[in-house]
């Protein structure tokens, strides 16, 4: 009955979204499910895009800890952890500085980035190939954890093995499946 009450109430206000948002995803936190979730994001997610920076963090880390995917989306996380550092969210802020971090060695501000995922973050090309050949990462801000290779857990190289390992696959049941039909 209260969380109806809420709900209509949340259809105009935004600080009722927000709560309703919070309410639904501390509900679900320990045996929700990511369809349990979605309804959180949902309300979350429409007070984010009117500029709260409260939500936009919120938002940001819930998608930061991958609760509504099967993986981690970095990509949308630090959009929206951003706007909210930008606004001056003292949380955010110290979530971008770890996020902008070197992940090997943990030097703050790293210029350069994975050039396939552009979410792993380095200070110099010695720690991105350490990284991605060795792992033992200190940082932060990369899907997969820091301390394993990044050649195993960057999203872009994942993908791309799962696919080719699925297409070889189907190459070789229709292969199969002329042979016998040859026969």
């Amino acid at each position: 009955m209260m969380m109806d009450n809420l709900q209509v109430a949340a259809e105009s206000m935004p600080q009722a979204q927000h709560i309703l948002g919070l309410l639904l995803y501390y509900r679900n936190y320990v045996s929700g499910t990511k369809a349990d979730f979605l309804d959180a994001a949902r309300w979350t997610r429409k007070v984010a895009m009117q500029g709260s920076r409260e939500a936009q963090y919120e938002l940001g880390e819930m998608l930061r800890h991958g609760l509504f995917y099967d993986k981690i989306n970095m990509r949308l996380a630090r959009k929206y952890i951003r706007r909210a550092s930008e606004q001056g969210h003292v949380e955010a802020s110290a979530c971008m500085k770890e996020l902008r971090s070197c992940v090997q060695c943990g030097t703050d501000d790293a210029p350069l980035a994975c050039s396939r995922c552009r979410q792993a973050r380095y200070c110099n090309s010695m720690c991105s190939e350490k990284h991605w050949n060795e792992g033992g990462g200190i940082g932060g801000g990369v899907s997969g954890g820091a301390a394993a290779r990044h050649r195993d857990t960057c999203p872009r190289t994942h993908t791309k093995t799962v696919k080719k390992a699925k297409a070889a696959r189907a190459a070789k049941e229709a292969a199969k499946e002329a042979a016998e039909e040859a026969a």
